[in-house]
């Protein structure tokens, strides 16, 4: 700030201003003696009121004053007579004496009045410059914060838009000075703007969607989140636009890999599926889309040729047939097939057709095809390269980017699960269940995809802004979750405040970090207190922003509460489920075991009756008696099965390297009797050693080989016992040549006490393959039924391959 040379106060109110004042006044009194000829004696206070004026200027209020005396006094003692004495002849002296010394006084002061009232006004000026610096410094950091978020926001009072961040620029096209006093709906693309009109009459601020459209006409799906803000003193709206394309390819690349899922799981003839998958991706993912697989030899066939257009694919026909590949070749489907990697051309030069053209006329055929972009992505399975599917751009004019080739090889992958799937089941008629489980998980992930993303759009986030620890910003989303007002946040001195005391101290470690610029994790769970004392779980993302020597902090944090819940109440449903089959399988043995004694007791009476007095009473009562004696028999024969399956869960039998031939073996011992019987010829092929408990294993066998020889029909049984590697697992089968069973039955055969004839037909209690289930799945594996009527029955089951094997 200047000196004040007439302020009071410092220099000017000391010998200085006083100084001025007598210097002045003997100015004032020498200049009037020299020109006394041309100054009237009748007024001598004219150069003196001016003296006073120019030291009340110059030297202050006191200084005024000073020289209204001094001009008093050498006014009188000068030049009002007597000259040169300080007497008074008179009254009119004396009255203008003291009206000169009024208007001294009166001067000095409004002198002194006015410049305080300069200074005070300087100073007022150096205020407002310092708060419009302040104001315009707030205003700068708000905008470039505006300009790092990912959504296009502006502001608009009265239907036009008067300001916007970086990021509506970018996104509409138009220059920061065009969009200011833009109509809002001309952002809008006409078929939406009747809605988007209608909610802004109804101050409606719920989020929703409508199509924005840029400069240049184009227009994009878009996320609308109204609301208000006041603005210099005015309530005006504020929009928060975020672009959802990206969001939407996702979402139709979701859908369209969805129906290609569907498409490949509907039928084992991967041919047929292959084609419609072309037919499917033509035009969503390529103009052009050609399926190709390796064949028998190492051939490479072509399963299908799409485009909307059927005389450009009898052309492509044409084009193989008159120009074959050379499957020496490292670009296009023979390099992809021998390399198993990706090829992508954003854009086909015309140098390469040419390269790639036999002679002119193939060079005509080539460009009437009309090229422009291109992917081929191989079909892996495995490691195992099984062909590829070839995706062209032409007339669309569209051009690939990595983006696209993430969804093709995505495809590709499906595509290749459905070749293999339908190549096994030709070997084995195996995969069609294998087939039903990926189809569920495929279409379970893509449900659990669409759910996430409905739920990501309609949760609501919570934004904070810290400098430091302490609160600045704040959302209404983040009041709703913490349960605090506005003001209460930011009067919070830190952020830290709201979490629980057990999570502070590592959380302030955590940010410390941050603040020190140490880097840390952006995302990470939080527990807060809100204000009725309630905890939330929080999921938050920290970032980073810098504004010269201030650093900012934002926070979005989510409430992540009813997740934390459902988990829970997961977990402890699981706990639950699994000790009640804890306490059911304790009470199957025990129910078993102690029926035992009283069932023996009950069928040693009965056969001792069978036996006394048999023929010696009526005929009924050697009917009843038998009864007895068969029910009895049969329940023993139940309960001991019975007790067997609860047995198998309960035993604690460390594993141990088992020789499958010798379990064979023995279960061929245990049946021996059944065998000769019925006449059955039992074969086996070579048999692996396993990992497991080898008394299950036997009964399993037994089970299974005598499940065979028992349902049989006319000719002697024929049952065949073999075992093939298949990756990480052996498969084995057990062949018959029985009575067969339903497709439907397939599932039902596993389940205890499931029989598919009656008593009188066949024998037994309908826990026997029950048993085998248990212990393959208590092995590790997995068992299933394939089964002709009247052809017979194929048992499979798998078993895990030794760890020595594996290596």
């Amino acid at each position: 700030m200047k000196t004040n040379w007439y302020a009071d106060g410092g220099r000017s109110s000391g010998l200085w201003g006083y100084g001025i004042a007598v210097a002045a006044v003997a100015g004032a009194t020498l200049l009037k003696l020299l020109l006394g000829t041309v100054i009237q004696q009748e007024s001598p206070f004219i150069l003196f009121f001016g003296t006073v004026m120019l030291a009340a200027w110059l030297g202050g209020q006191r200084a005024g004053l000073l020289a209204t005396v001094l001009s008093v006094l050498s006014a009188e003692f000068f030049f009002m007579p007597p000259y040169f004495s300080l007497s008074l002849e008179n009254t009119g002296q004396i009255l203008r004496l003291v009206v000169f010394l009024a208007e001294g006084t009166l001067a000095s002061l409004l002198v002194s009045e006015l410049l305080r009232a300069r200074r005070q006004a300087e100073e007022r000026a150096a205020e407002v410059q310092g708060y419009q610096r302040d104001l315009k410094e707030n205003e700068e950091r708000s905008r470039r914060l505006a300009d790092e978020v990912v959504e296009g926001l502006a502001l608009s009072e009265n239907g036009e838009v008067f300001d916007v961040n970086k990021t509506f620029t970018h996104m509409f096209g138009y220059e920061y000075e065009e969009a200011q006093g833009m109509d809002a709906m001309r952002l809008v693309a006409p078929g939406d703007r009747e809605e988007v009109a209608r909610r802004i009459r109804a101050d409606d601020t719920g989020i929703y969607e409508a199509s924005g459209m840029r400069k240049d006409g184009t227009t994009f799906p878009a996320e609308i989140r109204p609301g208000f803000m006041d603005y210099r003193g005015r309530r005006v709206r504020v929009t928060s636009i975020l672009d959802v394309t990206e969001r939407r390819r996702g979402e139709d690349a979701s859908r369209f890999l969805g129906d290609a899922s569907a498409i490949l799981a509907s039928s084992l003839d991967y041919g047929t599926t292959l084609s419609s998958v072309a037919r499917l991706a033509v035009p969503f993912m390529a103009d052009w889309c050609a399926v190709d697989v390796i064949g028998e030899g190492g051939t490479i066939e072509r399963l299908a040729v799409e485009h909307q257009d059927p005389e450009k694919i009898a052309l492509a026909h044409e084009l193989q047939e008159r120009y074959p590949r050379d499957p020496n070749s490292g670009i296009g489907v023979p390099g992809v097939l021998r390399s198993g990697e990706p090829q992508i051309a954003a854009e086909i030069p015309e140098s390469l057709l040419r390269e790639a053209a036999v002679d002119d006329e193939h060079r005509e055929l080539l460009g009437r095809l009309g090229l422009r972009s291109y992917m081929i992505v191989p079909l892996l399975f495995q490691g195992r390269v099984l062909g590829a599917i070839t995706l062209v751009m032409a007339e669309s004019g569209r051009r690939y980017a990595e983006a696209d080739l993430k969804i093709a090889e995505d495809l590709a992958r499906r595509a290749a699960v459905a070749v293999e799937n339908a190549r096994l089941y030709d070997e084995a008629r195996r995969e069609i269940s294998e087939r039903e489980r990926a189809q569920s998980e495929l279409s379970r992930q893509r449900d659990l995809y669409e759910a996430l993303l409905q739920a990501q759009s309609e949760v609501g986030e919570g934004f904070v802004i810290l400098e430091g620890s302490r609160i600045v910003y704040v959302n209404g989303a983040f009041c709703g979750i913490s349960g605090y007002a506005e003001h209460e946040l930011i009067a919070l001195p830190s952020l830290f405040e709201l979490l629980v005391p057990e999570e502070r101290a590592a959380f302030v470690e955590r940010f410390g970090r941050r603040m020190s610029g140490e880097g840390g994790q952006n995302h990470q769970e939080v527990t807060l207190v809100r204000k009725d004392g309630e905890r939330v779980a929080l999921e938050i993302a920290v970032r980073e922003f810098r504004f010269g020597e201030t650093v900012q902090f934002v926070i979005i944090a989510r409430d992540i509460t009813e997740r934390h819940r459902y988990e829970q109440a997961l977990q402890q449903r699981a706990e639950e489920l699994e000790r009640s089959n804890a306490e059911l399988e304790q009470f199957a043995y025990v129910a078993s075991h102690d029926l035992q004694e009283p069932l023996r007791m009950v069928s040693s009476y009965t056969q001792l009756l069978a036996r006394r007095y048999k023929g010696k009473l009526d005929e009924d009562a050697d009917e009843f008696i038998g009864y007895a004696v068969d029910g009895a028999t049969r329940m023993q024969i139940l309960i001991n099965d019975l007790l067997s399956y609860s047995r198998i869960g309960r035993r604690s039998k460390d594993p141990e390297p088992v020789d499958l031939s010798a379990v064979f073996e023995a279960a061929l011992a245990n049946l021996k009797i059944a065998i000769e019987e019925s006449g059955a010829s039992v074969t086996a092929g070579s048999l692996p050693m396993v990992v497991g408990d080898a008394t299950q294993l036997v009964q399993l066998f037994q089970n299974l080989l005598g499940n065979a020889i028992k349902f049989r029909g006319e000719a002697p049984p024929e049952v065949e016992v073999r075992a093939e590697r298949r990756g990480e697992e052996w498969m084995f089968f057990v062949r018959d040549n029985g009575v067969g069973l339903e497709t439907r039955f397939a599932e039902r055969v596993f389940v205890i006490f499931q029989r598919l004839h009656g008593q009188g037909e066949y024998s037994g209690t309908g826990i026997g393959l029950a048993v085998c289930k248990r212990i393959v799945e208590r092995h590790g594996g997995r068992i299933w039924v394939e089964s002709v009527p009247g052809e017979g029955s194929t048992f499979f089951f798998t078993l895990p391959v030794r760890g020595d094997q594996r290596r």
